[in-house]
């Protein structure tokens, strides 16, 4: 049954008062900013869905209701308080549908991504969801043991991380190592010998540990002195100075390029303000001629000479038929009409001089700046406005130069004074650098090798204070005073050395130390290896350390078998998950191939062309979405954010389509073309005549005036009736 939203009745949404609308096949609802388009989607959304891809939703305090028709028999309305959603719906007509399948079916935002966090737009995560049933089996993998499903059977051994089933593995084996091992040592015998030979040993040991020791000595006092050296050498070169000399050159050389920037500035300023004061003189002039032209633009006067001829004429004839009163009359009229033409006739002359004086204005300003164009006050004002702030700025850009003079003046002196107190030589600032950084690389040699002999006797672990214990042969050498005393001991150190003893070597000490403590164990071992091997079984087998050894061999014995049922009880169970891993992984792999499957389509790729007019095919090759056409293969991920847009909208029609076995349904398009070019725009709201024609439902909202102008020039007389358009506004 094909569904369809009928109605939508609602009141104080966000600006918009009341909205009460039959929804038609098509729908194209459009608004500007602030006239309540994004309220209206979001209330439509959370109406329907139960919002898992709505981010930030505003606070709804609106009322109203949603008509659905389509889901059932009667008519299912709609409300953000609803409980029942369209999930709801959709899982009773399609069990396997995915929860999030409304992601197909609306656009918010302008965002086609069905997967934000990827460049594609789309993932691993939502082929599964939408194309396979692999999140069934990912689901049931997340309820096995990590790490008994990751363990490894080698051998005949479970290997893995250290942890759950697996470490308790890990241990039942030890202990039934370990039970073994205490089993063979009872049967073995303890042989005197033995200890003779280990203390003979442990005395060879102790006299090799003692003449490391005095080496050690050695080569600490002679490290101390080498870092004495090399700090004294660092003290003469201070960093201070150095790093601020450094902080120096570079303001130097900031100050020098902003001076160079604001020099040429000048320049330029200087270049093309250089007609502004000529400008602003004509453009006074021009004003005051454009008055005065008006003023004296008068075009009556060849009205007023042929009044005045025909009044002479008048008066003669007046006088001719004996009307000398009329004839004087006219006569005076005459001379008035004469006046008055005379008067403005001057004027004209004068009107010519005011026109010949703003085209002289006209004709200097094209010749100063080049103009071909028709020039009026509206022109030299213009140009006025524009070289105002460059001329007067040339002032402040003067100062500033001056400043920065100064200032790189002061800087220098200041940088030079530093460098002094390294070398006498003048430099000019060509120099500075190459100078300092000798200096630098100077003291970072000095501190590689301060940090390095350190280093060395800091890995002695000896205490200058506290280790000073001097081999018999070089106290006759020391003196009382402590100072002289340490001068003397480091000088004979470098004068001659014992001959017998060895050359200082850390990972021998250690070797003997080792060795040392092995024997000594050893021989302690031979005295309390009873003993302790009592007690270590009594405490395994929570004995008393009195029992007798036939009543503990018995208890060690069961033991031993309590621990290794337990451990076949263990490996059986981690066994057992391995196997459904290993099950889980196979299934996924073919759930894997069906994605693949379902990428390659006949209902995706038909999509896929008729969103794109392009491509008709889409893969995966080597973890990547590929698409393809008639001349090559493309990554999704690396298409612009237009081209992008068309493909993942018609992959969004694929999977519905897919998923519903092609059973229309209705998409809500939130602006979903505003980041396409023209071109493709259109191919889209083609797509969207098809989509209709084929039982689709649409809903575009849109401030968008050229995709409205698509939809009415494409779809509004195509469809006609059942095709609806809704203005949105304030009232």
């Amino acid at each position: 049954m094909t569904i369809r939203i009928q109605q939508l009745n609602v009141k104080n949404l966000g600006p918009i008062h009341e909205f009460s609308h039959q929804f038609q096949l098509i729908n194209f609802i459009y608004g500007h900013n602030e006239q309540g388009k994004t309220f209206l989607v979001e209330f439509i959304y959370r109406s329907l869905f139960k919002n898992m891809a709505l981010n930030n939703p505003r606070p709804l305090t609106a009322t109203g209701q949603l008509i659905v028709t389509g889901l059932r028999d009667e008519e299912i309305s709609f409300s953000p308080a609803s409980k029942m959603k369209m999930e709801n719906y959709w899982t009773e007509n399609n069990p396997g549908l995915p929860a999030d399948f409304s992601k197909l079916l609306v656009v918010k935002g302008g965002d086609l991504d069905l997967s934000p966090h990827d460049p594609a737009g789309l993932d691993d995560q939502i082929l599964k969801n939408f194309l396979s049933g692999e999140m069934l089996l990912s689901e049931i993998s997340a309820k096995l043991r990590s790490t008994d499903s990751s363990a490894s059977y080698v051998q005949g051994k479970i290997t893995g991380p250290q942890r759950g089933s697996v470490k308790a593995y890990v241990d039942l084996s030890e202990n039934i190592q370990q039970i073994d091992k205490y089993m063979q040592e009872i049967q073995l015998k303890i042989s005197g010998g033995r200890r003779w030979e280990l203390a003979q040993e442990i005395e060879g040991i102790k006299k090799q540990l003692h003449d490391q020791e005095q080496a050690k000595k050695h080569l600490a006092l002679t490290l101390s002195r080498k870092i004495d050296e090399l700090e004294s050498a660092l003290e003469r070169i201070p960093k201070e100075p150095l790093d601020e000399a450094e902080r120096l050159i570079t303001k130097y050389a900031m100050n020098q390029t902003i001076l160079r920037k604001k020099e040429q500035e000048l320049s330029e300023n200087l270049q093309v303000s250089r007609h502004y004061p000529w400008l602003a003189e004509a453009v006074d002039e021009y004003q005051k001629q454009i008055l005065l032209e008006k003023q004296t633009n008068d075009q009556t006067g060849n009205a007023w000479l042929i009044a005045a001829i025909l009044s002479a004429l008048l008066s003669i004839s007046l006088i001719l038929i004996k009307q000398p009163n009329f004839g004087i009359a006219s006569i005076l009229l005459s001379l008035l009409f004469g006046f008055i033409y005379l008067r403005s006739y001057r004027k004209q002359q004068s009107n010519e001089i005011h026109k010949m004086e703003i085209e002289k204005i006209e004709q200097n300003f094209r010749e100063r700046f080049s103009s071909d164009t028709a020039i009026g006050l509206s022109v030299l004002l213009s140009k006025q406005q524009e070289l105002q702030p460059i001329y007067y700025s040339i002032q402040q850009i003067k100062n500033d130069i001056r400043a920065s003079i100064n200032e790189s003046e002061d800087t220098r002196q200041d940088i030079l004074h530093i460098l002094k107190n390294y070398t006498n030589h003048p430099m000019n600032p060509a120099n500075w650098q190459p100078t300092l950084d000798s200096f630098q690389e100077k003291r970072k040699t000095l501190e590689t090798c301060l940090r390095q002999k350190e280093d060395e006797l800091s890995k002695l672990d000896f205490d200058m204070d506290l280790d000073l214990d001097f081999p018999d042969f070089l106290m006759d050498t020391l003196s009382d005073s402590p100072a002289c005393k340490e001068k003397e001991r480091t000088d004979h150190l470098d004068r001659e050395m014992n001959p017998e003893l060895p050359v200082y070597d850390k990972a021998r000490q250690h070797e003997l130390m080792a060795l040392l403590q092995k024997r000594q164990q050893e021989l302690n071992a031979i005295d309390q290896q009873l003993q302790q091997l009592k007690q270590a079984i009594c405490a395994i087998t929570k004995s008393d350390i009195n029992i007798l050894w036939e009543d503990l061999i018995e208890r060690l014995s069961a033991k031993r078998t309590a621990v290794v049922n337990q451990y076949k009880e263990v490996t059986a169970g981690i066994l057992a998950q391995m196997q459904v891993s290993t099950v889980l992984d196979a299934l996924k792999q073919i759930e894997g191939e069906k994605i693949d499957k379902s990428l390659r389509s006949d209902l995706v790729g038909q999509s896929l062309l008729a969103a794109t007019g392009r491509y008709n095919r889409i893969e995966k090759e080597d973890g990547d979405l590929v698409l393809s056409d008639s001349y090559g293969k493309f990554k999704l991920k690396e298409l612009s954010t237009g081209a992008k847009e068309q493909v993942l909208f018609g992959l969004r029609i694929g999977f519905a389509s897919r998923l519903l076995s092609g059973q229309p349904q209705f998409l809500i398009l939130d602006d979903a073309f505003q980041h396409s070019d023209w071109k493709r725009r259109e191919r889209l709201v083609e797509l969207l005549a098809k989509l209709a024609k084929t039982g689709w439902q649409i809903f575009y909202f849109s401030m968008d005036d050229h995709i409205k102008q698509l939809f009415e020039e494409k779809l509004s007389l195509e469809f006609q009736e059942d095709y609806c358009s809704i203005m949105l506004d304030q009232t």
